[in-house]
């Protein structure tokens, strides 16, 4: 029960204003009739005195000095000021008290509940995310991250129960028949710990790899912002220049390759060494046009696959030319001795090199597309998605390790 001062406050200053009044007067109050004169006694000192008795006043109101008024006033705002303080105190006790029922299993089921509701949010945030082809992975990742911290969250809410203290754990006891608190139930309280402490902690390591994965795509987007710069653009466009013409003289090689073949059985070893010498140098130029093309980070892949191919059907064309001189293969008939012959062996370079060229042309397209315009707006707006995401994530972050921090709202 609330008990307040105001109900007295009159009394007390009314008292105080009659003490004042006591103490201020200017005789001490009559003892006798006002009409009977006060007898003196006739004694020589006396007599002198004697003379006609004075009639005693009657006591009379004094006005309230101004420095008891102050007083008073004093008074009246030290009692305000102390009632003021009284009820913020009993506020605060009920809002405590409130405090207390926040561990009551339903707050902490709505709790949970809220939470999940958020981090579904948030899912569906990352979902609607840009599909468009240069940020297509990106988003991808950043969805499994959500979904993996959903389903953590999931299994908390369904799972964990707040620790209700004594009040609840000792009628369990009574009814389990271990009342003096040994035996089963600590073996119970063991599980329950273990149990909170794994729903927690998979909680922690799911969000540990959504934080990991927002990283990962962070790096990876400020590669892409990198990647479709104009000065990137032009050295996109200029790989593609380089690309085109090594194509062009590599094309060249292989139909003048076709034509030594038509004939390459009715020449003599040493014509066919000479004309194989021809397409040896020919086809230098082409190694050294695909050696020379520029470098990006949107073109290595297809600039590796190249190097790579130009440089095996470049061994395999100098094998086969080296191997005329020596009487191998001079006449032009094949080796009568069931293996491949070394012309078998270079025309399935040829093959698996034109293969190569064909995977290298549809990683520059993809390059030259990743470059373009399009790209480039579209990364710009997944920026702003990617940054209103992470705002969220990091709010929902900071109400959870707030209601964490108190243990669900139970310490």
């Amino acid at each position: 029960m609330r008990i307040k001062l105001r109900n007295f406050g009159w009394l007390l200053t009314g008292g105080v204003l009659l003490a004042a009044i006591a103490c201020g007067s200017a005789a001490p109050a009559a003892t006798g009739s006002v009409s009977t004169p006060i007898p003196t006694l006739d004694i020589p000192a006396t007599v002198s005195a004697k003379g006609p008795a004075v009639p005693l006043r009657i006591p009379t109101a004094t006005p309230v000095s101004p420095e008891v008024q102050q007083t008073a006033q004093q008074f009246n705002t030290g009692y305000d000021a102390i009632n003021q303080d009284w009820d913020q105190l009993h506020q605060d006790f009920d809002a405590w008290r409130q405090g207390l029922i926040t561990c009551d299993p339903s707050a902490v089921q709505a709790s949970l509940v809220r939470f999940s509701g958020s981090i579904a949010g948030t899912t569906e945030t990352a979902r609607s995310l840009s599909r468009h082809s240069s940020v297509r992975g990106l988003a991808d990742q950043l969805i499994q991250a959500a979904e993996q911290e959903e389903e953590a969250l999931r299994l908390l809410r369904d799972t964990w129960k707040p620790d209700l203290g004594e009040e609840e754990s000792e009628p369990e006891a009574a009814s389990n028949g271990n009342g003096n608190g040994f035996g089963s139930d600590s073996d119970d309280s063991d599980v329950g710990e273990q149990n909170e402490s794994s729903v927690f902690e998979g909680v922690a390591v799911a969000r540990s790899a959504a934080s990991a994965i927002q990283k990962r795509v962070a790096d990876q987007l400020s590669d892409l912002q990198q990647q479709t710069t104009p000065a990137a653009k032009n050295k996109v466009d200029d790989f593609d220049t380089a690309v085109q013409s090594a194509s062009s003289d590599w094309d060249r090689f292989h139909r003048n390759y076709d034509s030594f073949r038509t004939v390459q059985g009715s020449l003599t070893a040493e014509e066919a060494a000479d004309r194989l010498g021809d397409l040896v140098n020919e086809f230098r130029d082409v190694v050294l046009a695909v050696r020379d093309l520029p470098s990006t980070p949107s073109t290595d892949i297809a600039a590796s696959l190249l190097a790579t191919a130009v440089e095996d059907e470049d061994l395999a064309l100098r094998l086969l030319r080296g191997a005329i001189p020596n009487g191998e293969e001079g006449n032009g008939d094949a080796l009568d001795t069931g293996e491949p012959t070394l012309f078998d062996f270079f025309d399935v370079e040829v093959v698996d090199a034109n293969a190569a060229r064909r995977q290298a042309g549809q990683e520059l397209s993809a390059a030259l597309e990743s470059v373009s315009s399009d790209s480039r707006n579209a990364i710009d707006a997944f920026v702003a998605q990617y940054t209103a995401l992470n705002e969220e994530w990091t709010a929902f972050h900071g109400d959870y390790d707030g209601w964490r921090s108190t243990e669900g709202g139970c310490d």
